[in-house]
C-alpha cells in the first residue's frame, strides 16, 4: 500500500458538525470523510446522526498507537467500523448495531454500562466509520491496506 503525503490531502469543506472534510478514494470509490482528530470530535463521533449516506463517513485520528474500543453512544443507525494501524492496514472490522437511546429515567452510568464495546484487538491509530454494509461492499478485509492519506493527518 502506498501512503500519500500531505500535499495530496485537501480539505474540501466543513460538515454540518463543523468538522473538516476530505475527499478520499477507498477501493476505487470516492468518499467524503469528516475528520475527528480532537478528543471532543472523537467522543461525539457520528452520535446523533439519523443516517450515514453512502459515500460519506468519518475518519477518527488518534495521536498514538493503542488498542481501541468504540461504542454506539447516541447512535441510532447501524455503522461499520474498520480499525487501522499506523500504516493503514485493517486490524479489525465490526458491524456496530444501533442501541436503544438513553431512557428518560436511565442514569448516564447505566446507559454507558449497557453499551457494547467493539475492540480493535491490536494497536490502532485510526478508525474508519462508514454506513452499515459498506465494508463488505467495498471488500475491506482484515490484513488489507486502505489507501487513506493517513500520514498527512
Amino acid at each position: 500500500m502506498t501512503t500519500v503525503d500531505a500535499t495530496d490531502v485537501t480539505v474540501v469543506g466543513k460538515s454540518r458538525a463543523g468538522l473538516p472534510e476530505i475527499a478520499v478514494e477507498i477501493r476505487g470509490i470516492w468518499h467524503r470523510l469528516e475528520l475527528a482528530a480532537t478528543d471532543p470530535s472523537r467522543s461525539r463521533g457520528l452520535g446523533g446522526r439519523t443516517m450515514v449516506p453512502r459515500g460519506t463517513g468519518m475518519l477518527f485520528v488518534h495521536p498514538d498507537d493503542a488498542p481501541r474500543r468504540y461504542w454506539m453512544k447516541d447512535c441510532v443507525v447501524d455503522i461499520d467500523i474498520a480499525y487501522l494501524d499506523r500504516d493503514g492496514v485493517v486490524v479489525a472490522i465490526h458491524r456496530m448495531a444501533a442501541e436503544p437511546p438513553r431512557g428518560d429515567t436511565e442514569r448516564l452510568a447505566a446507559y454507558h454500562a449497557r453499551l457494547p464495546r467493539y475492540p480493535s484487538r491490536r494497536a490502532a491509530r485510526y478508525a474508519l466509520e462508514l454506513a452499515a454494509g459498506e465494508m463488505s461492499r467495498l471488500d475491506i478485509r482484515v490484513g488489507r491496506g486502505i489507501g487513506l492519506p493517513i500520514r498527512a493527518i
